[in-house]
Protein backbone atom coordinates (compact mmCIF):
# COMPACT_ATOMS: atom_id res chain seq x y z
CA UNK A 1 0.00 0.00 0.00
CA UNK A 2 1.05 3.32 -0.78
CA UNK A 3 1.36 5.43 2.22
CA UNK A 4 -1.15 8.89 1.24
CA UNK A 5 0.83 11.78 2.22
CA UNK A 6 0.04 15.06 2.12
CA UNK A 7 0.47 17.45 -1.69
CA UNK A 8 -0.65 14.22 -3.53
CA UNK A 9 -4.70 12.75 -4.63
CA UNK A 10 -4.30 8.83 -5.30
CA UNK A 11 -6.63 7.83 -8.06
CA UNK A 12 -6.72 3.94 -7.62
CA UNK A 13 -8.21 2.28 -11.18
CA UNK A 14 -9.61 -1.30 -11.31
CA UNK A 15 -11.93 -2.77 -14.40
CA UNK A 16 -15.56 -3.24 -12.73
CA UNK A 17 -15.23 -7.10 -13.56
CA UNK A 18 -12.41 -7.70 -11.06
CA UNK A 19 -15.46 -8.28 -8.09
CA UNK A 20 -15.38 -10.76 -6.66
CA UNK A 21 -18.82 -12.05 -4.99
CA UNK A 22 -16.77 -13.42 -1.42
CA UNK A 23 -15.93 -9.36 -0.93
CA UNK A 24 -19.63 -9.10 0.15
CA UNK A 25 -17.85 -10.23 4.09
CA UNK A 26 -16.03 -7.14 3.74
CA UNK A 27 -19.31 -5.08 3.72
CA UNK A 28 -21.27 -3.61 6.55
CA UNK A 29 -25.22 -4.08 6.05
CA UNK A 30 -25.77 -0.78 4.92
CA UNK A 31 -23.56 -1.70 2.02
CA UNK A 32 -24.57 -4.99 1.55
CA UNK A 33 -28.29 -3.78 1.12
CA UNK A 34 -27.19 -1.02 -1.45
CA UNK A 35 -25.27 -3.90 -3.38
CA UNK A 36 -28.60 -5.91 -3.64
CA UNK A 37 -30.96 -3.14 -4.78
CA UNK A 38 -28.68 -2.56 -8.06
CA UNK A 39 -30.92 -4.70 -10.36
CA UNK A 40 -27.98 -5.06 -13.09
CA UNK A 41 -24.93 -7.40 -12.40
CA UNK A 42 -22.67 -4.80 -14.08
CA UNK A 43 -23.94 -1.98 -11.71
CA UNK A 44 -23.58 -4.45 -8.71
CA UNK A 45 -20.16 -5.04 -9.66
CA UNK A 46 -19.01 -1.41 -9.60
CA UNK A 47 -20.29 -0.82 -5.88
CA UNK A 48 -18.42 -3.89 -4.86
CA UNK A 49 -15.47 -2.94 -6.39
CA UNK A 50 -15.40 0.61 -5.49
CA UNK A 51 -16.56 -0.17 -1.58
CA UNK A 52 -14.08 -2.56 -1.03
CA UNK A 53 -11.53 -0.27 -2.51
CA UNK A 54 -12.11 2.17 0.18
CA UNK A 55 -12.86 -0.05 3.06
CA UNK A 56 -8.91 -1.44 2.32
CA UNK A 57 -7.80 2.41 1.71
CA UNK A 58 -9.14 3.01 4.87
CA UNK A 59 -7.84 -0.37 6.79
CA UNK A 60 -4.12 0.42 5.36
CA UNK A 61 -4.26 3.76 6.77
CA UNK A 62 -5.87 3.18 10.40
CA UNK A 63 -4.25 -0.59 10.99
CA UNK A 64 -7.94 -1.83 10.85
CA UNK A 65 -9.00 -4.72 9.62
CA UNK A 66 -11.54 -3.81 6.09
CA UNK A 67 -14.82 -5.31 7.36
CA UNK A 68 -14.46 -3.02 11.15
CA UNK A 69 -13.91 0.31 9.54
CA UNK A 70 -16.85 2.82 10.34
CA UNK A 71 -18.39 4.13 7.18
CA UNK A 72 -20.90 6.54 6.63
CA UNK A 73 -23.12 6.76 3.87
CA UNK A 74 -25.78 9.41 5.08
CA UNK A 75 -26.46 11.77 2.41
CA UNK A 76 -26.85 15.14 4.06
CA UNK A 77 -29.92 15.97 2.19
CA UNK A 78 -32.53 13.30 2.89
CA UNK A 79 -30.52 11.29 5.61
CA UNK A 80 -30.81 8.13 3.75
CA UNK A 81 -27.52 6.08 3.22
CA UNK A 82 -26.33 6.87 -0.50
CA UNK A 83 -24.35 9.67 -0.14
CA UNK A 84 -20.64 10.27 -0.28
CA UNK A 85 -18.58 7.90 1.62
CA UNK A 86 -16.67 9.04 4.84
CA UNK A 87 -14.59 8.07 7.56
CA UNK A 88 -17.21 7.96 10.93
CA UNK A 89 -16.91 11.03 12.55
CA UNK A 90 -15.57 9.10 15.97
CA UNK A 91 -12.37 8.52 14.14
CA UNK A 92 -11.57 11.59 12.05
CA UNK A 93 -8.61 13.69 12.63
CA UNK A 94 -8.78 17.59 11.88
CA UNK A 95 -5.74 17.63 8.48
CA UNK A 96 -4.95 13.93 8.72
CA UNK A 97 -7.70 12.24 7.71
CA UNK A 98 -8.36 10.73 4.30
CA UNK A 99 -10.88 12.18 2.37
CA UNK A 100 -11.77 9.86 -0.72
CA UNK A 101 -14.47 9.89 -3.15
CA UNK A 102 -15.81 7.00 -5.92
CA UNK A 103 -17.17 7.03 -9.34
CA UNK A 104 -17.76 4.19 -11.96
CA UNK A 105 -18.66 4.36 -15.77
CA UNK A 106 -18.18 2.11 -18.23
CA UNK A 107 -15.47 -0.73 -17.41
CA UNK A 108 -13.53 1.53 -15.16
CA UNK A 109 -14.13 2.03 -11.36
CA UNK A 110 -11.71 4.76 -10.06
CA UNK A 111 -11.35 5.60 -5.95
CA UNK A 112 -10.07 9.14 -4.87
CA UNK A 113 -7.95 9.56 -1.52
CA UNK A 114 -5.85 12.88 -0.30
CA UNK A 115 -5.33 14.34 3.24
CA UNK A 116 -5.37 18.30 2.25
CA UNK A 117 -9.52 18.86 1.60
CA UNK A 118 -12.53 17.42 0.32
CA UNK A 119 -11.62 15.67 -2.86
CA UNK A 120 -14.35 14.66 -5.81
CA UNK A 121 -13.95 12.25 -8.62
CA UNK A 122 -15.60 11.50 -11.84
CA UNK A 123 -15.44 8.94 -14.63
CA UNK A 124 -17.89 8.56 -17.42
CA UNK A 125 -17.89 6.52 -20.57
CA UNK A 126 -18.28 8.68 -23.65
CA UNK A 127 -21.46 8.11 -25.19
CA UNK A 128 -21.59 9.18 -29.03
CA UNK A 129 -25.47 8.92 -29.42
CA UNK A 130 -26.63 11.11 -26.83
CA UNK A 131 -27.86 14.85 -28.07
CA UNK A 132 -25.11 16.32 -26.34
CA UNK A 133 -26.00 20.01 -27.05
CA UNK A 134 -28.94 19.65 -25.55
CA UNK A 135 -27.62 17.98 -22.48
CA UNK A 136 -25.13 20.59 -21.98
CA UNK A 137 -27.83 23.28 -22.34
CA UNK A 138 -30.05 21.40 -19.55
CA UNK A 139 -26.93 20.18 -17.41
CA UNK A 140 -24.18 22.89 -17.78
CA UNK A 141 -25.74 26.24 -18.94
CA UNK A 142 -25.69 27.65 -22.33
CA UNK A 143 -21.86 28.95 -22.51
CA UNK A 144 -20.56 25.04 -22.21
CA UNK A 145 -23.65 24.21 -24.85
CA UNK A 146 -22.40 26.92 -27.54
CA UNK A 147 -18.93 25.49 -27.43
CA UNK A 148 -20.04 22.38 -28.65
CA UNK A 149 -21.81 23.39 -32.02
CA UNK A 150 -18.79 23.86 -34.42
CA UNK A 151 -17.82 20.22 -33.61
CA UNK A 152 -17.88 17.51 -35.04
CA UNK A 153 -20.17 14.14 -33.46
CA UNK A 154 -17.28 12.78 -32.50
CA UNK A 155 -15.51 15.47 -31.05
CA UNK A 156 -18.37 16.93 -29.76
CA UNK A 157 -19.22 13.39 -27.55
CA UNK A 158 -15.55 13.93 -26.19
CA UNK A 159 -15.81 17.40 -25.51
CA UNK A 160 -19.26 17.02 -23.75
CA UNK A 161 -18.20 14.48 -21.90
CA UNK A 162 -15.03 16.41 -20.61
CA UNK A 163 -17.08 19.27 -19.39
CA UNK A 164 -19.32 16.96 -17.63
CA UNK A 165 -17.29 14.85 -15.78
CA UNK A 166 -14.92 18.05 -14.06
CA UNK A 167 -18.62 19.44 -13.02
CA UNK A 168 -19.33 16.30 -11.44
CA UNK A 169 -16.26 16.40 -9.93
CA UNK A 170 -16.78 19.48 -8.47
CA UNK A 171 -20.19 19.16 -7.16
CA UNK A 172 -18.62 16.10 -5.30
CA UNK A 173 -16.08 17.78 -3.56
CA UNK A 174 -18.38 20.34 -2.31
CA UNK A 175 -21.82 22.26 -2.37
CA UNK A 176 -22.72 23.25 -6.25
CA UNK A 177 -23.08 26.18 -5.40
CA UNK A 178 -19.54 26.96 -5.28
CA UNK A 179 -18.69 27.82 -9.62
CA UNK A 180 -15.86 25.94 -10.81
CA UNK A 181 -13.54 29.01 -11.06
CA UNK A 182 -13.31 29.51 -8.16
CA UNK A 183 -9.78 30.21 -6.19
CA UNK A 184 -10.90 27.44 -3.66
CA UNK A 185 -11.08 24.46 -5.69
CA UNK A 186 -8.80 22.82 -7.96
CA UNK A 187 -9.55 20.91 -11.14
CA UNK A 188 -7.72 18.17 -13.06
CA UNK A 189 -8.23 16.39 -15.99
CA UNK A 190 -7.32 12.67 -16.06
CA UNK A 191 -6.27 10.60 -18.52
CA UNK A 192 -8.56 7.09 -19.42
CA UNK A 193 -9.01 5.56 -22.62
CA UNK A 194 -9.79 6.42 -25.93
CA UNK A 195 -13.50 5.37 -23.93
CA UNK A 196 -13.81 7.32 -21.26
CA UNK A 197 -13.02 10.72 -19.41
CA UNK A 198 -12.51 12.00 -16.05
CA UNK A 199 -11.70 14.14 -13.56
CA UNK A 200 -10.61 15.39 -9.81
CA UNK A 201 -11.58 18.19 -7.88
CA UNK A 202 -10.43 19.24 -4.74
CA UNK A 203 -11.84 22.16 -2.39
CA UNK A 204 -9.41 24.36 0.05
CA UNK A 205 -6.35 23.06 -0.99
CA UNK A 206 -2.49 23.55 -1.85
CA UNK A 207 -1.69 22.61 -5.08
CA UNK A 208 -1.88 18.68 -5.96
CA UNK A 209 0.16 16.39 -7.91
CA UNK A 210 -2.19 13.42 -9.32
CA UNK A 211 -1.22 9.94 -8.93
CA UNK A 212 -2.60 7.38 -10.78
CA UNK A 213 -2.24 3.68 -9.80
CA UNK A 214 -3.50 -0.04 -10.27
CA UNK A 215 -6.08 -0.77 -7.88
CA UNK A 216 -5.17 -4.40 -7.71
CA UNK A 217 -2.45 -3.20 -5.52
CA UNK A 218 -5.40 -2.93 -2.95
CA UNK A 219 -7.75 -5.25 -3.80
CA UNK A 220 -8.30 -8.71 -2.04
CA UNK A 221 -7.63 -11.65 -4.27
CA UNK A 222 -10.58 -13.70 -5.18
CA UNK A 223 -11.77 -15.79 -2.33
CA UNK A 224 -9.56 -13.79 0.18
CA UNK A 225 -10.88 -12.67 3.71
CA UNK A 226 -9.45 -10.29 5.23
Amino acid sequence: MVRLRHGTVTLWWAPFDVADPTWLDLLDPVEVRRYAAYRQSADRARFLVGAVAVRRIFSSDLAIAPQHVPLDRTCPTCGRPHGKVRLADELRRPGETLEVSVSHSGAWVVVAAGRDGPVGVDVEAVDPTLDHVGLARVALGDRDADALLGLGDADRAWEFTGRWVRREAAVKAVSPALPDGSSRLQLHDVAVDAGHRAAVAVLDSPPVEVLGLDAGSILPPPGVHD
